[in-house]
């Protein structure tokens, strides 16, 4: 995935989750959440480092972006992930066209392919 996903989220896992948790009292549960670009970041983290929170809430992701790539890596992270225990909220305010279609799409692939134990909300 381009745009430098991969890179925010080093920056989160090594620098900003070690930083609060040393500079405040956490509990180790930790959720992203992320809106149009930032919901399709939340999905690929989900994906991508799915150890890295334990929650994650998408509003309106941009499942659409760069001809759809994020789908070639949600078939092959479902494929993989017999099991995953964490938390995967969708939603999808009044936007058509291509954010309705791939928003579908998407949620058609989970409905047919999910890891057990994943908790899945769609609205």
């Amino acid at each position: 995935m381009s745009g430098g996903a991969n890179n925010f989220l080093d920056f989160i896992e090594k620098e900003l989750i070690p930083y609060v948790n040393k500079s405040y009292r956490t509990n180790n549960f930790k959720i992203l959440s992320g809106h149009s670009l930032g919901g399709l970041l939340t999905v690929y983290a989900l994906q991508s480092r799915p150890y890295l929170f334990q929650a994650h809430f998408a509003f309106s992701p941009s499942l659409w972006w760069h001809n759809q790539v994020i789908f070639e890596d949600a078939k092959n992270f479902l494929a993989n992930t017999p099991q995953l225990n964490n938390y995967l909220y969708l939603n999808l305010g009044n936007e058509k066209g291509d954010m309705f279609s791939a928003f579908n799409k998407y949620t058609d692939l989970l409905k047919t392919h999910t890891p057990k134990a994943l908790a899945i909300i769609q609205r």
